[in-house]
């Protein structure tokens, strides 16, 4: 039923692009107006506790994942039939980066895991759990889910190892073991 009730309102109610460069949503006078989500994530947007517009990109794709959870085929379907699995891992290997393609350097950490993790949970309960077997080989065969060598071209797992590894060093500079 919410799934339904979304699909009716969907360009109102879901945010999956988090650009606001030519938004109806935003009003102009807004000084986020104009913002794409690596501008935002740059701005610290994500750290608002009420309107960040970071945080309803992420809510809006949890919101997905969370209709697809469980044994929910229908709803996997709906939701691949509006979010590519390539749209996903786009999402997720290109948030840090800029238009050109290179690595934002002067970024917040935590805003781009904030909307990885939101991308790979829809991931993981739209399409790694799902039962279907041609929805499992669209996995098998998304070459940039593993990642190419041929082409030089790193994949969503490779980014996914680094992620960690970030995460766990900074850990340890928060609260060394004792």
């Amino acid at each position: 039923l919410i799934l339904r009730l979304l699909v009716d309102a969907w360009d109102a109610v879901i945010d999956l692009q988090c650009d606001y460069r030519d938004s109806q949503h935003l009003p102009k006078r807004d000084p986020r107006s104009g913002m794409t989500r690596l501008q935002l994530i740059k701005s610290k947007d994500h750290h608002k506790r009420v309107g960040s517009l970071v945080r309803y990109h992420c809510a809006s794709i949890d919101l997905l994942a969370h209709c697809a959870v469980g044994k929910n085929p229908v709803n996997q379907v709906r939701i691949m039939m509006r979010v590519s699995l390539e749209r996903i891992i786009e999402n997720v290997l290109g948030c840090g980066l800029r238009p050109d393609g290179t690595v934002e350097t002067d970024i917040d950490l935590d805003g781009v895991f904030m909307v990885r993790g939101s991308w790979l949970r829809l991931m993981n309960a739209v399409y790694l759990k799902s039962l279907d077997s041609e929805t499992a080989k669209q996995v098998q065969e998304a070459a940039r889910f593993w990642g190419s060598e041929t082409n030089d071209q790193s994949g969503l797992m490779v980014e996914v190892v680094v992620d960690i590894t970030l995460l766990a060093q900074r850990l340890k500079e928060i609260a060394p073991p004792s």
